[in-house]
């Protein structure tokens, strides 16, 4: 692993910024470019709150970009646009426009389901001691 200076790290930092902001967020095309490996990222993210930050704005930059995106899509009448837009965004002023799951699920089994069910014993102080009922 190379040892970088203050000045070189500094810099790389601004060059991953930089590259992320072209990118739009997506990382490991940056990394390779400045010859930085994800170890190294990950402990700059780690130590330096401040870098952190503006890698985060980053990610904020490449959503307001796809919701750009988004919106032209809606202006031209897209309709998928329009449902997914008013299920996500939409559904804060209307819930009933929230996309609901309902997951169901049966079981079969071949013999009847037998549990067994450990309880405490009564008038038992120490909790280890447990009883089996059938």
């Amino acid at each position: 692993m190379p040892r970088y200076s203050q000045k070189k790290i500094k810099t790389l930092k601004k060059a991953l910024i930089e590259g992320l902001n072209h990118n739009m967020g997506i990382l490991y095309p940056v990394l390779k470019q400045i010859d930085v490996n994800y170890p190294t990222y990950k402990r700059w993210m780690e130590s330096d709150p401040e870098f952190a930050e503006k890698v985060d704005e980053t990610y904020d930059i490449a959503i307001d970009w796809v919701e750009s995106q988004l919106y032209k899509k809606i202006k031209e009448g897209d309709k998928t646009s329009i449902i997914f837009f008013l299920k996500t965004k939409g559904a804060t002023r209307r819930p009933e426009w929230k996309e609901h799951h309902k997951i169901e699920q049966s079981v079969t089994y071949k013999e009847p389901l037998k549990l067994n069910i450990i309880v405490p014993e009564q008038n038992k102080i120490d909790g280890n001691k447990n009883k089996l009922i059938e």
